[in-house]
């Protein structure tokens, strides 16, 4: 409701900047593909950068279905509004967005780069595939047409991040690390 969008309808979202290495028009070129069998899904973009004159003429096609939303601080709101979160780009660290869509429940669909699947972890908590808009679809389709497979995943994933990158395993990381410096340096 916050982003204006009806209960019920089918949300695909990309979080982050607006530039090449992001690729978000290959996001709305998967979007394309998929609205020809989810005529009623919206597309979610929340970002900025320079490429967003470009990414908003390529989405003329989707007309009202692809929402720009800018920069949001309210971010969170935007990932628990998503049936699915997706990662398009060509590289990536450590993606953020894609930990914090899955802290909340909301399962993943993205390119096969940096540590992205030490953060979706294929077929359990999302989908893992080559930078390839049919692939890509066609995985953002299996969540779409799936609520059951949607939901498993998006609890998967929740469970996931939170073992793997939430505040206790932080924090257990940072004391161990302290332990082991103060026991190298004989400071016990």
């Amino acid at each position: 409701r916050e982003l204006g969008i009806a209960a019920g309808v089918p949300v695909v979202g990309f979080v982050g900047r607006l530039t090449q290495i992001k690729q978000p028009e290959r996001f709305i070129d998967v979007a394309i593909e998929l609205s020809r069998d989810h005529p009623d899904a919206i597309f979610v973009i929340a970002g900025d950068g320079e490429l967003m004159d470009s990414v908003r003429s390529r989405a003329l096609p989707l007309g009202s279905r692809a929402m720009f939303l800018g920069w949001r601080r309210d971010v969170e709101t935007v990932y628990r509004a998503c049936d699915l979160l997706m990662i398009t780009s060509d590289n990536e660290g450590m993606p953020v967005s894609l930990i914090a869509a899955s802290s909340v429940g909301t399962p993943c669909v993205t390119t096969r780069v940096g540590s992205a699947p030490e953060v979706v972890l294929h077929g359990d908590t999302g989908f893992v595939t080559e930078p390839d808009v049919g692939e890509l679809a066609r995985a953002a389709a299996r969540l779409l047409d799936d609520p059951e497979l949607r939901c498993t995943m998006g609890i998967a994933a929740g469970e996931h991040a939170a073992r793997r990158f939430g505040a206790p395993r932080l924090v257990a990381d940072i004391a161990g690390l302290y332990e082991r410096i103060v026991s190298e340096r004989g400071l016990v």
